[in-house]
């Protein structure tokens, strides 16, 4: 998903170490933190991404700007890899 990004003129850049975000944009105006979420299936009204870290506590706007969800379909499977 990363690799789509440059093709829509946004420049990316990974976080070395231990960030709350998974990677950084650069718009040409401004960086933005975004924090990736995924979810393999579909309940019967719609999908169902949790917005938290590993420890399950939410985040707030001192740690990311967008969430990204990505929607696995469903002939893929659970793995998004």
């Amino acid at each position: 998903m990363v690799k789509r990004f440059p093709a829509l003129g946004f420049g990316v850049a990974k976080p070395w170490g231990d960030e709350r975000y998974d990677f950084v944009l650069d718009s040409g105006y401004c960086f933005s933190r975004v924090q990736v979420k995924a979810t393999g299936g579909c309940a019967s009204r719609g999908y169902s991404v949790t917005v938290a870290g590993n420890r399950l506590a939410p985040y707030d706007e001192t740690e990311i700007d967008f969430v990204v969800a990505y929607l696995v379909p469903e002939e893929r499977g659970t793995s998004f890899r």
